[in-house]
């Protein structure tokens, strides 16, 4: 019994530790199961992203250039740039539309009074001086014609049927309307977007600040190998706030351009981690909780154990006491009926003899008498 109930308060601390283990084991499981579901679903609601922009910079696009084709390939009204102008009215996002001479000279506009100069712009001298160019969208550039504005332009060359080159048509596009639509579009909090050239400079990216503009930036090397129309995911660290982040690329080749969306894996975890809280707050309760109680049920068990030993000790002094005869140690008659009744069902059941032997001192009482009740107690002894 004594081994019984030492043995318990170290039962206890055993299951609690393998409680503890299953616990802390099965909270780990579904707190790594969540974090897994959050990436997924970050990176579908990414996905998603990146579709909608990526469908939104091909329509525009594709919608000036065809109005840039248009203006290239057919004979302008008498009044071009009434024509010009009436384009631009139709859409916000046109900051400008120029039709310019072979030499570089803006022969109309869609503005008012002189248009700047602008033979020296990237929109014209690259489709002047490669013959091979058809379209040519530009990096981010400030105008000059609308101060402190941004724009990008899409230009096409004008050629005669021999194919020289006679002119281009430039539609440029106001970054800030250009930005606020794309803006709309971006619903996943904490993301980054950008239109980039294939070498790289910079068309837009949001967040806007002006460190993004008119700057070059190494485009990961996984995008090299990328098959046409391929959606390429890398994690690398980026080049405007130095941060990890994973981004989607895909590649728009006949403008040759690159529609990026990027966030930071906190940004995508940002719901999970937001819950984990309150799962550690609960697992940490638990913990201390369950230890607690393991912690009052040991010392309950200890106290237990304590008053059970007492209790045997006691037990075992009154069965001494009721049993054994207190001046000569031998046993008294209460355990001898005990004894005598199962010697007798023994014997019963057995069916054997059963012996008694009984042992008398003859006039005992006269040592008693004569030299008094110690020296019969030690007698008896």
């Amino acid at each position: 019994m004594k081994t019984a109930t030492a043995l318990l308060p170290r039962s206890i601390i055993i299951l609690t530790v393998l409680i503890l283990l299953g616990l802390n084991g099965l909270i780990a499981r579904q707190t790594w199961d969540a974090r897994e579901q959050a990436l997924l679903r970050g990176e579908e609601g990414q996905a998603l992203q990146h579709r909608l922009l990526f469908a939104f910079a091909e329509q525009t696009l594709r919608g000036y250039d065809y109005i840039a084709r248009d203006l290239a390939e057919r004979v302008l009204p008498d009044n071009p740039d009434a024509e010009l102008y009436r384009l631009k009215s139709l859409d916000p996002m046109l900051m400008d539309i120029l039709v310019m001479s072979p030499t570089g000279v803006t022969e109309y506009w869609s503005g008012k009074g002189k248009p700047p100069a602008a033979g020296d712009r990237d929109f014209f001298a690259t489709l002047r001086d490669d013959p091979s160019r058809n379209i040519y969208v530009s990096p981010a550039r400030l105008s000059r014609a609308h101060k402190g504005k941004w724009y990008f332009s899409l230009s096409r060359p004008i050629r005669d049927a021999a194919g020289n080159f006679k002119g281009a048509v430039v539609v440029i596009v106001n970054l800030e309307v250009f930005n606020g639509d794309l803006a709309g579009i971006l619903s996943f909090e904490g993301a980054s977007l950008g239109l980039f050239k294939s070498d790289g400079q910079v068309i837009t990216r949001l967040p806007e600040n002006e460190g993004n503009r008119q700057v070059k930036i190494d485009l990961p090397s996984e995008l090299l190998s990328a098959a046409e129309g391929q959606v390429v995911s890398v994690e690398n660290i980026s080049p405007f706030d130095g941060k990890v982040r994973r981004s989607v690329w895909r590649f728009i080749p006949h403008y040759g351009i690159w529609v990026v969306i990027s966030i930071t894996r906190d940004q995508i975890l940002g719901l999970w981690l937001s819950e984990l809280k309150g799962t550690l707050l609960i697992w940490l309760l638990c913990n201390v909780l369950l230890i607690a109680a393991a912690i009052a049920m040991v010392r309950a068990a200890q106290r237990n154990a304590m008053q059970m030993g007492i209790l045997q000790d006691m037990t075992a002094k009154l069965e001494i006491q009721a049993t054994i005869d207190p001046l000569t140690g031998v046993f008294n008659r209460r355990h001898f009926d005990s004894r005598a009744e199962v010697e007798l069902e023994r014997t019963h059941r057995q069916h054997t003899d059963l012996c008694l032997i009984m042992l008398d001192v003859d006039h005992f009482k006269r040592v008693n008498d004569q030299w008094g009740r110690q020296e019969g107690d030690r007698v008896l002894q």
